[in-house]
């Protein structure tokens, strides 16, 4: 439950059928105890394997489920999950911003919200990260929910174990009591559960760091061999990634495929992932059918990621549209931003492309604009910019350019660059607002420090260069400059104007080739003005070239 595998094998029904009808026996002494000349430490293995999957070993949609009866541990879970994802930083990117959202929304969830763990993860998300302040001390209510995590730890309690992992950085000394303690629970209540959480804890813990990977190893298989899935699970993936004897590679694989075929996710997406990583250096049919199976399987289960991964490649393919938007749309249902985002994509391009029926044109992009609306809501810097941008032409809703500077602002609040490039070009027509050119100027020299490769940058500054603003008159070597880098990043904008600038000889000398060949460029990417300046250059110099088609 440390580090969840970031990558299944398909077995048969009577494969299956046969390794249920399978009871192991261990015997096998552990690495760090004397055995006895002759003698050897036996642990009877339980008979079946339990149907109810540990909570690392499920899909997301099944932790909801799983939250929806009350179970607030689920709800821990999925913040975790998505808690792996936040990267901080001044410029969050589009996904750690989702990460934060849902860390958040989980930990509110996890109930009851004053037991130690979830409180100690609550402290920290509200601090980002940071529960110490300079001089390495705590608030004293956080002092007490660590304090009262430990207490948990030392008797065992491995959700506690795992939150002290994760965000202390606790002592040999202290890991030491947590060893005990499961010790304890496997030699006592033979709880195999236990074993494979303390084979988790020494094999992939920052706090397992001081105990010997062979003991990791020996607990491993000790919960394995006794039918525990999550045990299953991990003896795989330490053997799979080469943790103890290094020929027990195929082994491992053989222990994530049993996980794999009782249900357990992460066995799941490591095979998953050795499939990926097995396709790239050889081509084979069986590979791509077990892949796609695989991943059917996640999708069937409502895998988040999955949802969202494959329903994306159906609808590049357009061969399965309909398919790829359900996929999308039971993402969206779990609140995934990239699936909202798709879907409102989706939605608008169908309007677009149904000009002949203005009804159903309307009512997709309602769909578009109720999808932006949600995600914006929800803190998606791409819905209030997609959202902006519906009030500003009366897409799906009647247009609002006050509501447009309003998410506009939202955006630029959270360090979105593009938001902030949009907000200029409305501060320099004034939409919503009157025209402030300084400030849009004050917007771009942001983002040009931060993100100099942001689209439309270059275009923006070209353009303010080019008019002057403020006090600043008009520079045209400068407005030069930004529109060529522009132009070469690929932007019709800037290439029209650059063009503009080669033929009319501002700030530069007169070159008709380049404008000729700068226009063609933007013509060619569908750029209008461009297209029409292309026609008249080649009519007033009777230069024969191809117009692009709209």
């Amino acid at each position: 439950m440390f580090l969840s595998g970031q990558h299944f094998f398909f077995y048969s029904s009577l494969t299956l059928l046969a390794f249920l009808a399978t009871s192991f026996e261990v015997t096998a002494a552990s690495p760090d105890q004397q055995s006895e000349p002759g003698k050897e430490t036996v642990h009877k293995g339980q008979d079946y394997v339990d149907n109810q999957l540990p909570l690392s070993g499920m899909t997301t949609m099944e932790l909801q489920n799983e939250v929806n009866k009350g179970n607030y541990m689920a709800a821990l879970q999925l913040a975790l999950y998505w808690r792996l994802k936040v990267d901080g930083g001044k410029n969050m990117s589009l996904e750690s911003i989702e990460a934060n959202y849902q860390t958040q929304k989980w930990l509110e969830k996890a109930q009851p919200s004053d037991h130690p763990v979830v409180a100690l993860y609550q402290a920290v998300q509200q601090e980002n990260s940071k529960i110490w302040d300079a001089q390495g001390t705590l608030p004293q209510n956080v002092q007490q929910t660590l304090e009262d995590c430990r207490t948990l730890a030392r008797q065992g309690n491995f959700e506690a174990i795992e939150a002290l992992s994760n965000l202390t950085q606790p002592d040999e000394q202290e890991t030491r009591l947590w060893v005990k303690a499961l010790k304890r629970k496997v030699e006592q209540d033979h709880n195999m559960e236990a074993a494979a959480q303390l084979a988790n804890l020494c094999l992939f813990s920052i706090a397992g760091n001081t105990q010997d990977p062979q003991i990791g190893l020996y607990y491993a298989e000790l919960a394995a061999k006794a039918n525990n899935i999550e045990g299953m699970f991990i003896l795989g993936k330490a053997l799979r990634y080469g943790m103890g004897d290094s020929d027990r590679t195929d082994e491992g694989i053989q222990w994530l495929q049993k996980a794999a075929q009782l249900g357990h996710v992460n066995a799941i997406k490591i095979l998953l992932n050795d499939v990926h990583l097995a396709d790239e250096t050889q081509e084979s049919q069986d590979i791509v059918k077990q892949e796609q199976e695989w991943e059917k399987l996640l999708c069937k289960r409502g895998q988040v990621d999955t949802l969202v991964a494959r329903g994306l490649d159906l609808i590049e393919q357009k061969e399965h549209l309909n398919e790829g938007v359900v996929l999308l749309q039971r993402a969206a249902d779990q609140d995934s931003f990239e699936a909202i985002e798709a879907l409102a994509q989706y939605y608008e391009e169908l309007s677009h492309n149904t000009p002949e029926d203005e009804n159903k044109a309307a009512l997709e992009a309602s769909k578009a604009y109720r999808l932006a609306e949600k995600l914006a809501e929800k803190g998606g810097v791409q819905g209030m910019i997609r959202l902006a941008e519906y009030y500003e032409r009366g897409f799906g809703t009647a247009k609002d350019f006050g509501k447009t500077i309003e998410w506009l602002q939202k955006a630029s609040a959270m360090d979105s660059q593009r938001a902030k490039i949009k907000y200029a070009r409305c501060l320099l027509n004034g939409i919503g607002g009157k025209v402030d050119k300084q400030k849009a100027f004050d917007l771009l020299s942001e983002v040009k420090e931060d993100a100099p490769d942001t689209p439309d940058l270059d275009f923006m500054l070209g353009y303010m260069y080019e008019e002057g603003f403020g006090d600043t008159p008009p520079n045209l070597a400068a407005a030069c400059k930004y529109y060529t880098q522009g132009a070469e990043k690929g932007d019709s904008r800037a290439m029209n104007n650059l063009a503009s600038m080669y033929e009319t000889g501002s700030g530069m000398k007169k070159d008709l080739d380049q404008a000729l060949k700068w226009y063609k460029k933007s013509a060619e990417l569908g750029n209008k003005d461009a297209q029409i300046n292309l026609k008249r250059l080649k009519s007033i110099n009777n230069i024969s070239v191809k117009i692009p088609e709209n």
